[in-house]
């Protein structure tokens, strides 16, 4: 026979409500901006409209521009990786793409996202720039 005022047999914890949303475990810190090559260049900046990478293989230099006529080839193209093969490619940087290929997959892996947040970083400084001109 039952007893009405016994526990419920929960697993603990079962009653918590989930989190709205995890909080990422890292912060993205900017990329530098700088105007003109430093003397001792950090990992990762940004000069111009290219994002300068310091690797084991020396320095890489990817462009951070799109061109419009290719936009809407990138899109359908899966991952990350190669649609920045894709987006290099197309910008006649063979190069760069041999460079990657030889490295390790976890430093490319960092440097394909390290050109997303470069060009999400350009593409809200434009914003920015764009938003600021009109209103003024």
């Amino acid at each position: 026979m039952s007893d009405a005022t016994s526990e419920p047999t929960t697993e603990p914890g079962a009653d918590e409500q989930p989190a709205e949303a995890e909080k990422p475990k890292y912060e993205l810190i900017p990329i530098e901006v700088l105007t003109e090559r430093p003397e001792v260049p950090p990992q990762f900046y940004m000069l111009g409209s290219d994002l300068i990478a310091q690797t084991d293989e020396g320095e890489i230099v990817m462009s951070l521009k799109i061109k419009t006529s290719n936009a809407e080839k990138f899109d359908a193209i899966p991952t990350n990786r190669k649609r920045l093969e894709a987006i290099l490619k197309a910008n006649g940087q063979e190069k760069v793409l041999k460079v990657l290929a030889e490295l390790d997959i976890l430093d490319t892996g960092t440097i394909v996202d390290k050109w997303y947040q470069a060009w999400d970083q350009r593409n809200a400084a434009r914003l920015g720039e764009s938003f600021r001109s009109s209103t003024s």
